[in-house]
């Protein structure tokens, strides 16, 4: 049978282990499963632990169907054995992706989805997020207010809205998390958004490791507390050559 199809066999087990047929099952389930048919003599407690340690590749203890038939149905479970990722290293970025930031509720994940979310769709429209955001920034000043963003936002769809004729939730991201994300950049709280230093914002890789993380009050964000001021020159010597290029 061809990796990854559909297995009725595989598919009805899975289904008995699942007792509360929540679409996952844990370790101690599939435990359970196999001492009640008295497969002991068959895969030992040291084997099936292995097996269920694969299968749970992100180690939250949670398994859905697709996730277990790869490892049952693998030709080579040493091949598969090579894939499966640290869950240490795993488990922690799952952890971090959950932490709250900012007083307004969002978590690293969302705020992060929002950055990518923004430069992709952006970008479909024009040559750099930077282009992009000039063309909102009516007075040259460099700066932008955060309904401003959010209006530029709008034209795009991305902002979820309700739609009038027909009452259903439209758009991508919720407004706390976009206003979480400005601020990353709203230095001193009063609105402005510095345009230069949101575009390096959107186009980090990982929003809590760049210079915007260090330099604002992301670490504050932590524990709950507001934004703070940021001073000049926080983004080091080495920023302007950096952003360039990227652009």
């Amino acid at each position: 049978m061809p990796r990854g199809r559909y297995n009725r066999t595989l598919n009805d087990a899975f289904r008995r282990i699942d007792g509360d047929s929540t679409g996952y099952v844990s370790a101690a389930e599939i435990k359970a499963f196999f001492r009640d048919a008295y497969l002991g003599a068959v895969v030992n407690d040291r084997t099936l632990a292995a097996i269920v340690d694969m299968a749970d590749a992100n180690g939250d203890d949670e398994i859905d169907y697709f996730e277990l038939s790869k490892v049952i149905e693998c030709d080579d479970i040493l091949e598969l054995a090579a894939l499966v990722p640290d869950k240490k290293f795993v488990a922690a970025s799952l952890k971090e992706a959950k932490k709250t930031i900012g007083t307004r509720g969002a978590t690293v994940a969302q705020v992060q989805h929002a950055a990518t979310t923004i430069k992709e769709r952006l970008l479909m429209r024009n040559k750099t997020i930077l282009a992009a955001l000039k063309l909102v920034d009516e007075d040259g000043s460099g700066f932008l207010s955060r309904e401003e963003v959010k209006k530029m936002l709008h034209t795009y769809y991305l902002i979820k809205y309700t739609d009038f004729y027909t009452g259903e939730v439209r758009g991508e991201l919720d407004e706390f998390v976009v206003d979480t994300l400005m601020d990353f950049v709203d230095q001193s709280g009063d609105g402005q958004v510095d345009y230069h230093e949101f575009t390096k914002v959107l186009i980090s890789d990982d929003i809590m490791s760049g210079p915007a993380a260090a330099s604002t009050s992301i670490f504050g964000y932590k524990t709950g507390a507001t934004a703070a001021h940021r001073p000049e020159g926080a983004w080091g010597s080495n920023s302007s050559t950096a952003h360039n290029a990227s652009l």
